[in-house]
């Protein structure tokens, strides 16, 4: 009797091991066949691999949601990675259209700055959103550094560049401002003043618009 005794403790003892055995092997199961996150599809951010709700579903706009990017909407609830910003747009090769008043200079006539300026500009990047513009002038090329900041706001400081005009190489001051509008579109409106042969002095305004 003590025998069959001891042999129901064990068989009892075996059957247990075998059935916690069994459960953690289907919680290992279910575990690593569950994706949390928001399984409701009418959510921005649902996520179709999820199979398991956590309770993070959010309802609205989906978008840019970066205030630093150039595309950032307040509206928007998710972000979708679309983020864009205006000093990255900026940075690449523009195509010029100049629309500049002529350097009016006695005796002399006038200059167009017009038939002097490029077709197309390269932009390149610095350090803290600092932008170099150069201007492959027929005469020369010329380099204007500038600052764009979240929305596209450029501007330019006053500087010195070194051009010739056809009457020698003069030292003409730089300054003014520009806009990014878009991905493809832009304006930078520049005033370029010196003097001729340093005794006669001018000064003239360069709208020019940007586009790729």
């Amino acid at each position: 009797m003590k025998k069959i005794s001891n042999f129901l403790y064990f068989f009892l003892f075996i059957s247990l091991i075998i059935s916690s055995c069994k459960k953690d092997e289907d919680d290992s199961n279910n575990n690593s066949s569950s994706v949390v996150g928001c399984t409701d599809t009418s959510a921005c951010n649902y996520n179709i691999l999820a199979n398991n709700d956590d309770g993070t579903c959010e309802y609205g706009l989906a978008g840019c949601t970066d205030p630093l990017a150039f595309n950032y909407n307040i509206m928007n609830v998710c972000d979708d990675n679309s983020c864009i910003y205006a000093y990255d747009i900026a940075q690449g090769v523009w195509n010029l259209n100049p629309n500049c008043e002529e350097i009016n200079i006695p005796l002399l006539g006038s200059i167009s700055l017009n038939d002097q300026m490029p077709e197309t500009v390269n932009v390149l990047g610095g350090v803290g959103n600092t932008l170099y513009i150069n201007l492959s002038l027929n005469s020369g090329s010329s380099e204007v550094s500038g600052q764009i900041d979240n929305e596209g706001n450029i501007t330019v400081p006053s500087q010195n560049i070194t051009v010739d005009v056809g009457m020698g190489a003069m030292d003409i001051n730089v300054s003014g401002s520009g806009k990014i509008n878009s991905l493809t579109l832009g304006e930078i409106d520049l005033t370029f003043s010196g003097t001729v042969q340093g005794i006669i002095p001018f000064s003239t305004e360069c709208f020019m618009t940007l586009s790729k």
